[in-house]
């Protein structure tokens, strides 16, 4: 059966115990309970999933973790991937691929980033795209690592028969439009951040994957699906509620997203450092706007 890239996907948290280990049981817990909403598939080791604190082994674990916590449902499960050299990045997703992940999301390379010119980057795409045995997501998000994939380089990916979409996490709706112009009727874009949601999916936009999704799936969810029914004001009131409760989140960071997580009755743990967790009085004001929100206990 084909990989139906649309909907809204979640970007699993990694849940860590507060000394820091990796709680695998924690993270299945959590797949089995997201099997109850409307959410299309999974994504492991997205920036959410704080891929870069996690060594290679822990990464695979992760993976594995998801896949078979996910085949309860028979949802799909795309993989975060990459590295700073080509056969790195090709290595990871060849390991992705066999542990049952169905596509991957690939992330540039960006310690040299200084050197990293349109050339480079195509090569490197297309070389993970030559290599993985399932599609890749290209993985935009700038703001973390500095690379920005152009218009025109993403329109000549695009053109890949292996690379099948883009996950856009700039917060840029014109960006977001310019990918869906470049990339052509087949290249499935999706929304990263949950401020450009609305105007992504108003643009065309595929769907979202979304750290939002996490606290809220049902609401995200709701959104994708009014939205593609052409009622936008239904989709604005629910988005304005996931929207007010996200920028709180995020002012907090990702300690603060597992904090709610716990409150919601997921496993959220704790990251791991130099990120923290917020204490419980800097927690309060984001307790009251769930509930304002009627995300808990409402």
């Amino acid at each position: 059966m084909a990989l139906e890239l649309d909907g809204i996907w979640a970007p699993l948290v990694t849940p860590f115990a507060e000394d820091e280990a990796l709680d695998l049981e924690a993270l299945a817990f959590n797949v089995q309970l997201y099997g109850q909403t409307p959410l299309r598939g999974y994504v492991a080791l997205g920036t959410t999933g704080e891929f870069v604190h996690l060594s290679d082994e822990e990464r695979g674990q992760v993976i594995e973790t998801v896949v078979r916590a996910a085949r309860a449902d028979g949802r799909p499960v795309i993989a975060g991937v990459g590295g700073h050299a080509t056969r790195v990045a090709i290595e990871q997703a060849r390991r992705a691929a066999d542990a049952g992940a169905a596509a991957l999301l690939v992330w540039p390379p960006f310690y040299y980033k200084a050197r990293m010119q349109a050339e480079a980057l195509i090569d490197y795409f297309a070389a993970v795209a030559d290599a993985s045995p399932v599609p890749v997501i290209l993985y935009h998000i700038p703001q973390n690592t500095g690379v920005n994939l152009s218009p025109a380089v993403v329109g000549e990916l695009a053109a890949h028969p292996n690379i099948a979409g883009i996950k856009d996490s700039s917060g840029q709706p014109a960006q977001t439009i310019a990918f869906l112009r470049e990339g052509g009727p087949r290249f499935r874009v999706f929304v990263g951040s949950t401020t450009a949601l609305l105007a992504g999916l108003a643009a065309g936009a595929a769907g979202g994957i979304l750290a939002a999704a996490n606290l809220a799936p049902y609401e995200c969810c709701e959104v994708y699906d009014h939205a593609r029914a052409g009622r936008w004001a239904e989709a604005a009131e629910i988005y304005r509620r996931v929207a007010a409760v996200d920028e709180m989140v995020a002012g907090m960071g990702l300690g603060a997203l597992k904090a709610v997580l716990d409150m919601l009755g997921y496993r959220g743990g704790h990251p791991r450092r130099p990120l923290v967790r917020p204490d419980e009085p800097q927690l309060d004001p984001l307790r009251l706007l769930l509930r304002e929100q009627r995300l808990l206990g409402c």
